[in-house]
């Protein structure tokens, strides 16, 4: 099973991260949601200290996820998902509907992006982020290495994910006309989320809400928390949110 972290008390809400990072990224920001929920950081497969597996698609990973929540026994969750973390929450939506009772999807679409790691995966391959700018970027990756007694090891499975990055790219199949609540964040400066896309968003999320996150680009809970926070703590109260 995935390793996780649990924080508060309350209805749960599931928090995944996106690539390359891990359920700790969102620590912070699970203990302010801790004081009306009951918050669960998961570490995905094959990041963090959760197992390593040579496949990855979306469906697996949305089932993963599902097998954590049947292990809490705690209901109908609040499942928040940012970049690949937010396409296994509209997976996990699509599969498992029963188990939402509200969705949020951060800074990403329900579709194919085109490759734009390559530096990151090469770096990754050669154990040595040093190059890589800005220095904002190397110490997020440098939060999946962990020291030894003898030397560092990275908790990435860095050769699944290099042959499993094109399928990580792709979109999640989803089932159309979903029914669940949803809120989609961007980032002001991110272009992750584009206004062509609403049409294939409310596709299969018919009730999704937007709303713009200022002063900041795809890690918007990164860069600008307490307007990220106050979007997701209102929508989880009362869902009425306005469009972009």
């Amino acid at each position: 099973m995935l390793t996780y972290k649990q924080f508060g008390s309350g209805p749960l809400m599931v928090i995944l991260h996106g690539l390359f990072g891990s359920g700790d990224n969102w620590q912070t920001l699970a203990k302010q949601f801790a004081d009306r929920h009951t918050v669960v950081t998961i570490d995905l497969i094959n990041h963090g200290l959760s197992p390593h597996r040579e496949t990855m698609s979306y469906s697996e990973m949305a089932r993963d996820v599902h097998e954590v929540i049947v292990h809490l026994n705690l209901g109908p969750v609040i499942l928040l998902g940012h970049s690949m973390g937010g396409k296994v929450a509209m997976q996990f939506c699509s599969d498992y509907p029963e188990d939402v009772s509200r969705l949020i999807v951060a800074d990403i679409a329900p579709k194919r992006y085109l490759p734009h790691h390559q530096e990151i995966l090469e770096a990754l391959s050669k154990r040595d982020v040093s190059s890589l700018e800005p220095p904002s970027l190397r110490q997020f990756l440098l939060k999946s290495r962990r020291r030894t007694e003898t030397d560092f090891v990275w908790l990435l499975n860095i050769p699944a994910i290099q042959n499993e990055y094109l399928k990580i790219l792709d979109a999640p199949v989803l089932r159309e006309g979903l029914e669940v609540s949803t809120l989609f964040l961007r980032g002001e400066t991110s272009d992750y989320i584009l206004d062509s896309d609403k049409p294939d968003i409310y596709r299969y999320f018919p009730h999704a809400f937007f709303i713009e996150i200022k002063r900041a680009g795809h890690w918007l809970h990164a860069e600008n928390p307490q307007d990220f926070f106050k979007a997701v703590d209102e929508f989880t109260r009362s869902g009425d949110n306005k469009q972009i």
